[in-house]
């Protein structure tokens, strides 16, 4: 399985695309989204960080996992655990990552 690449020393952009209700389909354009970056200690070296609706665009939102957030070096690996929630609704993704240096 391969992971998701988190790049060491630059921003690095969280997307969640096509969020819907699971039990009518349609896009969800009003959730509150934040992910949580936790290192293979499962201690927290991001959290509670805000995506946005991007504007335009049904059921996408975006975050930035800063540059400053040490990912430690290259293979260091993550879990990524991303929450919507809107109204009743509650939405979770838990993604593995790995860092690494952006290169050829």
């Amino acid at each position: 399985m391969a992971l998701f690449a988190l790049f060491i020393d630059g921003d690095n952009l969280i997307r969640w695309d096509d969020m819907r209700d699971a039990s009518t389909n349609e896009p969800i354009n009003s959730a509150t989204v934040t992910f949580t970056l936790k290192d293979a200690n499962a201690v927290a070296v991001a959290s509670g960080v805000t995506m946005s609706k991007v504007t335009g665009v049904d059921g996408r939102y975006d975050g930035t996992l800063e540059s400053t957030v040490d990912l430690g070096d290259s293979g260091a690996q993550f879990d990524l655990e991303v929450t919507a929630t809107s109204g009743d609704l509650v939405g979770f993704r838990k993604i593995r990552c790995r860092s690494q240096y952006k290169g050829p």
